[in-house]
């Protein structure tokens, strides 16, 4: 005997097991009675797979496709607006999810007969109503199939859908706060925001009837975001519900997701990331989206101060803490923290600017923390030296920590052009990949000697970043009043680039400026 492809590929759900009693039996987990749940939806959705619908389109005059036949035939006459097949549950451009109902099929059959027949409708809050035929179908000839399998139904079930009654429909579940877009606005004006809070609008909304709006807070150091509007079927869905939980990992403004989906179907798969101004949210089994946040604007000056505002890298000088990194990094901070000092970034110490230069793009900061002992003697030295044009070189640095993590980040390349943009000859123009976050930090020649300091990267091109040469870091260190003691010896000439590594990148540090 052979199971059919509905027993195989179905969609598996938990329902009683039946013995043999009289038909038809009808079972539930609803309270509502059948034909109430039938008066609360106008369509069909037919649970299958795309395997089974090759199959039946391949062979048309099969078992299994009279059997779907019978079904439809059968579905078709109780005056469903419209009925369709489905190889998992879509969303739907209905106002409400609830307006659709699905039918799940299953069956046991061989030459003769067709047994354990089973009709289950489920609403979309998942409550059910089965029908299960305790008498076989016997099969003659594959043409008479389709016709007992409708009679079976028509028998089993009955044949009358009431008129269409919106009070009957059901409902998915709700979790309803107090935020509205107005009530998310006054709030964040009277108690400022952090740099994830606010209102975003998704950029792609061309199935939406109106752009997708949401609401991200945090209320007792936990965010939440909240539904605004622009749901495909906004009748299931109240401003102010909950969509997401954002759950705190080890990244700053890196989350992992407990996202509710169109049908308040929890989804943990996806995280999200937070930049200035947009929100990422990727997927594991879709395309990214993008929100853009709309609110607080630049000029709403409601942000709060204590938080981060932006990140960079710098790396050690000296033992007594002074850190090199781009003037850009630190410019216009009131606090700069540290994290990263003898490979520990649970804790972060403050620091000071000593000597910047705006024009160069290159600034001194030192570490002013009272729990502060020493950096320890940096593994490198300074090679104020022109590089060759072809040397190969490599970076350590932070980039773009709320999706790449803390952990440090190498790169490598080459020297490409001993100037920089358009001939800028205080720079190198150098191969290695670099990403917002990257500046500040050392660029390494492979005798393990600081040769340059990263400081931009060309947004038109591939590979191309631009790196200060440090020639221009002497000269800043020359016009400081206290000198830090540079280290003379370089304790990681002569090992190969993952042994450099090692030692080099307990001096290279995250900068937070706020």
């Amino acid at each position: 005997m052979k199971k059919n492809y509905f027993m195989v590929f179905m969609m598996t759900l938990s329902f009683s097991t039946f013995g043999q009693i009289s038909e038809p039996t009808l079972q539930s987990n609803s309270s509502l009675s059948f034909n109430n749940f039938l008066s609360g939806v106008n369509y069909i959705e037919v649970l299958t797979t795309d395997e089974m619908l090759k199959h039946i389109e391949n062979k048309p005059s099969s078992g299994d496709a009279m059997i779907l036949k019978g079904v439809m035939r059968y579905l078709q006459e109780m005056n469903f607006d419209d009925i369709g097949f489905s190889s998992k549950f879509e969303v739907s451009q209905l106002p409400s999810l609830c307006d659709k109902a699905f039918v799940d099929i299953r069956y046991y059959a061989n030459d003769s007969f067709i047994n354990d027949f089973t009709v289950t409708f489920i609403s979309c809050d998942e409550e059910w109503w089965q029908f299960k035929s305790s008498t076989s179908i016997i099969i003659s000839n594959l043409e008479t199939i389709e016709e007992k399998v409708y009679k079976k139904l028509k028998k089993t079930i009955g044949l009358h859908k009431p008129v269409y009654n919106k009070q009957y429909r059901r409902e998915l579940s709700s979790e309803k706060t107090k935020w509205t877009e107005t009530e998310l606005k006054d709030y964040f004006k009277i108690n400022k925001t952090d740099p994830v809070e606010g209102i975003y609008e998704k950029t792609s909304s061309t199935r939406q009837i109106s752009r997708y709006k949401i609401g991200v807070i945090k209320i007792n150091n936990d965010y939440r975001i909240v539904y605004l509007g622009g749901a495909q079927n906004y009748e299931d869905w109240i401003e102010g519900e909950i969509k997401a939980d954002l759950i705190l990992t080890a990244t700053p403004s890196f989350f992992k997701l407990k996202w509710r989906m169109a049908n308040k179907a929890l989804n943990e798969g996806p995280y999200a990331t937070f930049e200035t101004g947009l929100m990422n949210v990727t997927w594991p089994d879709r395309e990214k989206e993008l929100y853009i946040k709309l609110f607080p604007t630049q000029s709403d000056n409601i942000y709060n101060s204590s938080i981060v505002k932006s990140s960079g890298t710098g790396f050690g000088l000296s033992s007594d803490g002074y850190i090199v990194t781009n003037h850009h990094v630190i410019e216009g901070a009131n606090k700069i923290k540290i994290l990263g000092i003898n490979g520990d970034f649970a804790k972060s110490y403050s620091a000071e600017i000593i000597i910047e230069d705006k024009n160069n793009d290159v600034a001194i900061i030192k570490v002013n923390d009272p729990d502060f002992t020493t950096l320890g003697q940096p593994p490198y030295v300074i090679n104020t030296n022109i590089m060759d044009m072809g040397s190969s070189v490599y970076v350590l640095g932070y980039p773009l920590r709320a999706s790449m993590g803390d952990e440090v980040k190498l790169t490598n390349g080459i020297i490409s052009s001993k100037t920089g943009f358009q001939g800028d000859i205080t720079t190198y123009q150098v191969s290695v990949p670099v990403q917002p976050g990257n500046s500040g930090g050392p660029l390494i020649n492979e005798k393990g000697e600081v040769v340059g300091i990263i400081k931009a990267k060309h947004s038109d091109a591939e590979n191309v970043s631009y790196a200060l040469k440090t020639s221009y870091l002497i000269n800043l260190i020359q016009n400081m009043e206290v000198k830090p003691e540079l280290s003379k010896t370089n304790l990681i000439a002569s090992k190969n680039l993952s042994e450099q590594v090692k030692f080099v990148k307990e001096f290279i540090y995250i900068l937070e400026i706020n």
